[in-house]
């Protein structure tokens, strides 16, 4: 920033308020105008580019100066004078691209002052102009109602995938809860009670030959034979071969469903 010359006080008399985007927002799709104007209290290079709505963009230039004047701004030295201004079809989105377009030449980080020649204000105006109108051109529709339709198109995606992705979860449940059901039916959970039974028999039959002949010391070795045998014949029947084809067909109708080819996907309650 210079201030020793003044111009930072002199461009501070049209700044636009922190929230000049959302602002720009309201413009988008609207008719209107992009001008360039300057104010000759500035060094040579320094532009306001920015909008308005008016048929007369000599108007809005009027009212700013206006507005500087009645504010009676500190340091405001003569007013803005228009030096060009250009017709689009959307003055919202055209400020805004140009903007874009012309940050690093930004002023003082004025949001609407930029440091460059005119020749390339000019020539970046006038290509996003047409490229709007291009747009227009060759679809029928505004940059806005193609956003719409776009915002529109990606809402529609994201709802067919919320549901693609719930109806696979739901048919993917549905095998776990049929072929656990078939598991259950076809080779049951052994009944612990037995085990205990046979385990306390045998300890009954090993533990005296070591000259261990408590009966709770039985009980309790028993019991924990029990456990054992138990656990061990509950894995052996799920290592059988029926038992690992019916986890084999599980399996593959769980891949089936991620590729889109599985019967549950259209009936998932069979």
């Amino acid at each position: 920033m210079i201030e020793d010359n003044g111009y930072e006080d002199v461009v501070r008399f049209s700044r636009k308020p922190r929230s000049k985007s959302s602002f720009v927002q309201n413009f988008y799709g609207v008719p209107g105008h992009i001008y360039i104007a300057r104010n000759d209290a500035h060094r040579d290079g320094i532009y306001k580019i920015g909008l308005t709505t008016r048929m007369n963009p000599q108007v809005r230039i009027d009212e700013i100066n206006r507005q500087a004047r009645e504010a009676r701004v500190t340091g405001h030295i003569g007013q803005l004078r228009l030096i060009e201004s250009f017709e689009t079809i959307d003055c919202g989105r055209a400020e805004s691209t140009i903007h874009a377009q012309l940050a690093s030449c930004r002023y003082a980080h004025n949001r609407e002052f930029f440091q460059c020649s005119l020749d390339e204000a000019t020539a970046v105006i006038r290509s996003v102009i047409d490229n709007l109108e291009q747009v227009l051109r060759e679809t029928g529709k505004t940059p806005q109602q193609l956003e719409y339709e776009n915002r529109r198109m990606l809402q529609e995606q994201e709802q067919r995938r919320r549901e693609e992705a719930e109806r696979r979860s739901m048919a993917e449940r549905e095998v776990h809860r049929l072929y656990t059901q078939m598991l259950e039916d076809r080779f049951p959970e052994p009944r612990i009670w037995p085990y205990w039974i046979a385990g306390t028999v045998l300890m009954g039959i090993v533990m005296p030959m070591f000259g261990k002949e408590s009966i709770p010391g039985i009980l309790l070795a028993g019991m924990f034979a029990g456990l054992v045998l138990h656990a061990y014949f509950s894995h052996r029947r799920t290592q059988s071969a029926k038992y690992k084809a019916i986890e084999a067909a599980r399996d593959q109708e769980l891949e089936l469903i991620k590729s889109g080819r599985s019967r549950f996907l259209s009936h998932p309650q069979l």
